[in-house]
């Protein structure tokens, strides 16, 4: 992506943001503490990025979407960068995220509580 298209991604990111409706209510569920791994014992680890969604909302890739098996649409699921650093979504949406190790796209709102949004992309770790 050259850094014309990455601008204009960027613009009507912040556009699709500024004019879309906000609830009052809703918020960035932070965690605290990192959880245990899940019942198989592991964790999913990827890339993050964001896009302009519901606040607490998040996009499973085809990695997270097949390692959460039939059904993960309305799972929550912990999204992790470094240790303590965490975010709960729901996955109400899907991506391709085939590019690198892309696993789930955040709520802007969402990746902007683990790192800056103007890093574009960060690791993360998934956790059930």
């Amino acid at each position: 992506m050259n850094f014309t298209t990455a601008l204009a991604v960027g613009l009507l990111a912040v556009t699709l943001h500024a004019h879309a409706p906000m609830q009052a209510e809703a918020k960035v569920e932070k965690v605290v503490d990192q959880p245990a791994p899940g019942p198989h014992g592991t964790r999913l680890a990827g890339n993050a990025t964001w896009y302009a969604y519901k606040v607490g909302g998040a996009a499973a890739g085809p990695r997270l979407r097949k390692w959460l098996g039939k059904g993960w649409r309305g799972t929550k699921v912990t999204v992790c960068h470094g240790a303590g650093n965490c975010v709960r979504v729901t996955l109400s949406d899907w991506c391709l995220c085939s590019h690198g190790n892309r696993v789930i796209d955040l709520d802007v709102r969402a990746f902007a509580s683990l790192v800056p949004t103007s890093r574009g992309v960060t690791s993360v770790t998934v956790t059930r």
